[in-house]
């Protein structure tokens, strides 16, 4: 995969898609930057508002006076919906994610997901996303695994990378090997990338290869950014770190 002539040619599209995908609320923006993972907003019964932060607290706020904040819980899972059952003391709050296109009045966001929110009696209903970093949206070439440099001249085949396209929500690779594609849908701060729909692994001797295809396939994987470069952590404490090729 030549990554690097396909970014240049590209480069104009990749900065018009991270445009789109920048949040225009300010709102928003400001949630993203404290490290929310999901919000979601709503005008019935009446107005409220919903942030999620995976490792801190699930906060709830309404006009009708309610308010919860509770401590994360994981979510359950099953096709189409994914439901948490948060506590905040002997009050329970139980959040629903529809996977379902959800619009708002008066709202110029593109929500991914249909919310409903059950406290004691009452239902709130709405729409949500999860938050993200529209910088990911880019393609990215290996540079590091944890503190060792990766140079081209040791891949012969080409240096592994990794090309995100968030408005498809899906991730094009190359492992140094062969090419892998996959589904991904970024949580936060957090990718989840469903399994590989093709993948080359015949070279067995290939560091970036094996961590790849353990631990990138079908895994929650950790993101964030340092220096202008993109750093995965993974479930085995391994840091894959990129650096933009355009």
């Amino acid at each position: 995969m030549n990554a690097c002539n396909s970014s240049k040619s590209n480069s104009s599209k990749i900065i018009k898609s991270q445009q789109k995908l920048a949040y225009s609320d300010s709102s928003t923006s400001d949630s993203q930057k404290k490290g929310i993972d999901f919000i979601a907003y709503g005008d019935n019964p009446v107005s409220w508002k919903l942030e999620m932060d995976f490792d801190q607290s699930f906060e709830f706020t309404a006009k009708d006076n309610e308010k919860v904040s509770a401590k994360p819980v994981p979510p359950i899972k099953n096709t189409g919906i994914e439901t948490y059952h948060a506590v905040s003391g002997k009050q329970q709050m139980d959040i629903y994610l529809f996977e379902e296109k959800c619009e708002l009045n008066n709202n110029k966001n593109n929500f991914n997901k249909k919310v409903e929110i059950k406290i004691g009696q009452k239902i709130y209903k709405g729409c949500g996303s999860f938050l993200y970093n529209n910088k990911l949206n880019d393609f990215w070439i290996l540079d590091f695994i944890n503190n060792e440099q990766q140079f081209a001249l040791n891949y012969p085949n080409g240096i592994p990378s990794l090309i995100f396209n968030l408005t498809k929500n899906k991730l094009h690779g190359f492992n140094g090997c062969g090419t892998f594609d996959c589904n991904i849908e970024v949580r936060g701060n957090r990718i989840q990338c469903y399994p590989f729909s093709s993948l080359n692994i015949s070279c067995k001797e290939n560091t970036a290869a094996i961590i790849m295809n353990d631990y990138i396939n079908g895994q929650l994987v950790d993101y964030y950014f340092s220096d202008n470069k993109l750093v995965l952590y993974l479930n085995n404490d391994t840091r894959l770190i990129f650096r933009k090729i355009n």
